[in-house]
């Protein structure tokens, strides 16, 4: 194989590495498992991991206690509130907002870096209840910030990698022809 050929699959395999530490999975951290609020079972996640700047999902879980049975008529609040002083960000879960049905789910921009405070409140048939938990929010990275110019990047090298390994392919086929009738 040419050297050509070796340098084009070298930054595709770059390219590669580098990308999926860009895509943004749900799933998430789990921050309160199956925690005792008033006449609920709680368990909540957050997500990206680690949490930053920007858009985050806190995600609920509420179930009778000591079973699996879920409840889904409840009222699910978020609250964050930077713990450096400033105004409370108040959000509702609900499934519609949630990838899995029986979730809960809050999505809403966070807009400094620093640690949070996260207050979880469900009210429902039973009763209500809350629990919190503090979690540091991290800066935007460098991806975060160049977004979709990243992509945009990638993509042109990858289309020119791959174009510069497949258009080699006559010239190295008649070098590797000639060196073969030399020999």
């Amino acid at each position: 194989m040419s050297d050509r050929r070796l340098l084009a699959l070298a930054v595709l395999a770059c390219l590669a590495a580098l990308l999926p530490g860009l895509a943004r999975a749900n799933g998430g951290q789990v921050r309160i498992d199956r925690q005792r609020v008033g006449p609920y079972d709680l368990t909540v996640t957050t997500s990206p991991t680690p949490l930053r700047v920007g858009l985050v999902d806190v995600s609920a879980l509420v179930q009778r206690p000591g079973s699996d049975a879920y409840v889904l008529d409840a009222r699910v609040l978020v609250t964050a509130e930077p713990r450096n002083g400033g105004e409370p960000i108040i959000h509702e879960a609900t499934h519609d907002q949630a990838t899995e049905p029986n979730y809960y789910a809050a999505e809403f921009e966070i807009p400094s870096a620093g640690t949070w405070r996260f207050t979880v409140r469900v009210e429902g048939p039973d009763g209500q209840g809350e629990a919190a938990f503090e979690a540091e929010v991290a800066g935007e990275g460098l991806f975060d910030r160049a977004g979709w110019v990243v992509w945009v990047i990638a993509g042109i090298l990858g289309a020119g990698a791959l174009w510069w390994l497949f258009s080699a392919r006559g010239g190295d086929e008649e070098d590797d022809a000639e060196a073969g009738g030399e020999a």
